[in-house]
């Protein structure tokens, strides 16, 4: 069903008639960030964000850091709204919605090194601004991330990992993450 086809099912319903299969739906498919249903408005800022990523990512002066920050802010609302029936449950249901919507929907295992490595890039950006992350646990990595465009697979993990120490960072400790926006 498309869009248009779903809307005309649904216009004449009230909200609180919708199924949650109906306001999901709604949730990813809303292209102008609002549908009217009887009685009431939907709203969903997903298409406004995606909107904004692909707009910032042509930009001279935003075209790094926006469009990555939103990207996580996608992760962020796909994994607090949405799981798999078809997969085993996330192992830590109190987890970042961020390291969820990449179990189930990103094919990444739940606490692989590839999840570690996304989700330190998105805290770095979001709390610091920077591609530097020190952990703050000893159980938890160190990155100095770079990103490359042409990279062939998502990350790219270093022989050496970084050890949190400034005075010993090399370039070769580095972790190449894909912008694939």
């Amino acid at each position: 069903m498309n869009y248009k086809e779903f809307h005309n099912a649904i216009k004449n319903k009230p909200f609180t008639d919708l199924s949650l299969k109906e306001l999901a739906f709604v949730h990813l498919n809303c292209h102008r960030d609002w549908l009217r249903v009887k009685g009431g408005t939907l709203c969903s800022n997903l298409s406004l964000v995606i909107r904004e990523i692909r707009h910032a990512k042509f930009q001279t002066y935003s075209r790094s850091f926006l469009p990555v920050a939103a990207a996580f802010t996608v992760l962020d609302q796909i994994g607090f709204c949405y799981s798999r029936s078809d997969i085993p449950v996330f192992s830590n249901s109190n987890a970042s919605p961020i390291r969820k919507s990449l179990y189930y929907f990103g094919g990444l295992g739940d606490n692989d090194r590839d999840t570690k490595a996304l989700y330190a890039i998105r805290n770095s950006f979001l709390h610091t601004s920077s591609l530097l992350s020190t952990a703050i646990r000893s159980n938890q990595p160190s990155y100095n991330f770079v990103f490359d465009r042409k990279l062939s697979s998502l990350i790219q993990h270093p022989q050496s990992g970084r050890d949190g120490d400034f005075i010993t960072l090399k370039p070769e400790m580095a972790t190449i993450a894909i912008v694939l926006l």
